[in-house]
């Protein structure tokens, strides 16, 4: 089979893209750089006047009455519950510590006026875990000055 040239084939596959004349796209047509800005002027002089806002006065009214509504709320709100709040005296009796050691944990409980207190264990207060290695264990006895045999009665 015969090889075509480039333009027979081109013809063969696009015959409208082979039938535009081969022209350079860039080029400006005379005068046209002196005649566009006369042209541009004329165009928007022709034009009409803008016309008139959309925004009439109702519609600005519309807006402007929902945002001062809720800026005077809030300033209302905001100096309403500013008022003086007058502190409430709570007379605190203390006990002593032959009270706090007859009382069990649910008496103190009830003291610090917790509800559900027939649920609440001794696990449940918390304790205090500390993992003490011997040698720590005595530098802290030495501090505290505790005596060693008056800790040993007290634990049996």
């Amino acid at each position: 089979m015969e090889r075509l040239n480039e333009n027979e084939e081109l013809k063969g596959i696009a015959p409208f893209l082979a039938g535009l004349p081969e022209a350079d796209p860039f080029v400006a047509p005379d005068g046209f750089f002196e005649r566009f800005p006369h042209q541009v002027q004329a165009a928007i002089a022709a034009q009409q006047p803008a016309a008139a806002p959309a925004w009439s006065w109702w519609k600005r009214i519309s807006i402007a009455l929902p945002i001062i509504a809720l800026v005077g709320l809030g300033t209302w709100f905001l100096v309403s519950n500013n008022a003086p709040v007058e502190p409430v005296e709570v007379a605190v009796t203390p006990l002593s510590d032959s009270e706090l050691q007859a009382m069990d944990d649910t008496d103190i409980l009830a003291a610090f006026d917790l509800e559900d207190t027939e649920e609440i264990t001794a696990d449940d207060l918390g304790g205090v875990d500390i993992d003490l290695n011997d040698d720590e264990l005595l530098a802290y006895l030495e501090i505290e000055d505790t005596d060693i045999s008056e800790l040993i009665t007290d634990i049996e």
